[in-house]
């Protein structure tokens, strides 16, 4: 059974970084791209995510972390934003 690339859990964040660099290596919208958190937004509850625009890697974390959304609606809510965000292979440079 391979791991599962997208749980992280250490206490010093340096998981969650490598998860990060390994995911934006394939899906770099994940970084790139920002929007605000459609709970927060929705609700006006919680902290600054309903005023701060975040990354969707952020953004995906605080959504299962503190809306306790599963990967489902995660992605449901992903397709719904007007980006591309099909896999892609990092280019290798000969040199």
């Amino acid at each position: 059974m391979e791991p599962d690339l997208w749980v992280v859990s250490d206490e010093d964040g340096e998981g969650e970084e490598l998860a990060e660099s390994m995911i934006a290596q394939h899906f770099p919208e994940m970084r790139s791209f920002r929007t605000m958190c459609p709970e927060c937004v929705k609700t006006r509850k919680g902290s600054l995510w309903a005023c701060l625009e975040s990354s969707l890697f952020a953004l995906t974390i605080h959504l299962n972390d503190d809306h306790k959304w599963d990967r489902n609606r995660i992605a449901d809510f992903l397709e719904t934003l007007d980006i591309d965000l099909s896999f892609k292979v990092p280019v290798e440079y000969p040199f």
